[in-house]
């Protein structure tokens, strides 16, 4: 399955784009929309596992675009 480890390098782009030193929240937000439109599709163990990704990234998102 493909969607899998691109959903994991999405995921790991948008953390490194909410880093201080770098920070780019448009390039966050898109990594975060491209993984909610693509977590419907991953069977039910991995989308989980997106999912709550999703989640840590959107509160990490709110916390960088609040400093």
């Amino acid at each position: 399955d493909l969607l899998a480890p691109t959903c994991s390098l999405l995921g790991s782009l948008a953390f490194g784009k909410l880093e201080p030193g770098v920070r780019d929240l448009d390039e966050a937000r898109l990594a975060i929309d491209a993984l909610t439109a693509l977590a419907p599709l991953l069977a039910d163990g991995p989308r989980r596992d997106v999912q709550q990704m999703i989640a840590n990234l959107q509160l990490a998102y709110a916390e960088a675009a609040g400093a």
